[in-house]
């Protein structure tokens, strides 16, 4: 694998994040600058409160924002 290609997946690993609720956890993806992280509805569910954890550890607190049941996604906002 090329240095350009590792240095594109270490990029994007800094963008999961871990969502957790009071019944339990799941993974997330920022997708932009603004705190906008999409995860499935099953991780969720609700409008939260949800803890987010960012790649450094740093938790957050986040909201849910939208839930798709047919696609099984969901937006959470920190």
């Amino acid at each position: 694998m090329s240095d350009a290609a590792k240095d594109m997946i270490r990029a994007r690993t800094k963008q999961i994040v871990l969502v957790q609720d009071a019944k339990g956890l799941g993974t997330g993806v920022i997708v932009g600058p603004d705190g906008w992280i999409l995860t499935n509805k099953h991780v969720a569910p609700s409008v939260g409160p949800f803890r987010v954890v960012l790649s450094d550890g740093q938790n957050v607190h986040g909201v849910g924002v939208h839930q798709s049941v047919h696609h099984d996604l969901a937006i959470v906002k920190v």
